[in-house]
């Protein structure tokens, strides 16, 4: 079960100045922890038959910024240790974005959807304000996005923004529903 917060920070006004025909957007913001199938479930419930659905891979520089620090090392599940370099850094953020597009693309194919993927880092917000624009635009991401760098521009955008709660915390937030409901 999700358990949904809505932030709405477009304004009645500029929703009242846009054309009719303007082509509803779903944004789907992922990161590397972002519980894919449950944010895309979201997605579908939002969904429009005309709706035009991308998924953003909203990247972070976490990686690349602990590669560039001389002492930072890497072990592996068996215990070795190496030196944790850009390349590796690299090649991370390079799995990460091929999972998450796989994963998409198949939840994509299964519904027969149209899909659009981008990735976006945090130093791209503008292509962000490109994407989101527009009275009919939605973003759906997971609560936890609040806690990336990128949130403090997407609480700025002028879309309906859906934060999805998930894994433990909509868990914890079912168990205490669940207990309600057997006292009654």
């Amino acid at each position: 079960m999700l358990t949904r917060m809505r932030v709405n920070t477009s304004q009645i006004a500029k929703a009242a100045m846009k054309t009719s025909d303007e082509r509803a957007r779903i944004l789907i913001a992922v990161t590397e922890a972002s519980p894919v199938a449950e944010l895309w479930q979201a997605a579908l419930n939002r969904r429009h038959r005309d709706a035009e659905l991308i998924a953003l891979f909203v990247s972070n520089d976490r990686w690349h910024r602990a590669a560039s620090l001389p002492f930072t090392r890497e072990i592996s599940r068996l215990g070795a240790v190496a030196d944790f370099t850009r390349q590796r850094a690299d090649q991370i953020y390079s799995e990460s974005v091929a999972r998450i597009r796989r994963t998409i693309v198949e939840l994509a194919e299964q519904a027969d959807l149209a899909l659009a993927f981008e990735e976006l880092s945090e130093r791209n917000a503008a292509r962000l304000d490109e994407l989101a624009a527009g009275a009919h635009s939605v973003l759906i991401a997971s609560s936890h996005i609040t806690r990336e760098p990128i949130y403090a521009h997407i609480s700025r955008l002028h879309c309906h923004i859906e934060l999805i709660e998930t894994g433990a915390s909509a868990r914890k937030e079912l168990s205490k529903e669940s207990a309600g409901d057997q006292g009654e």
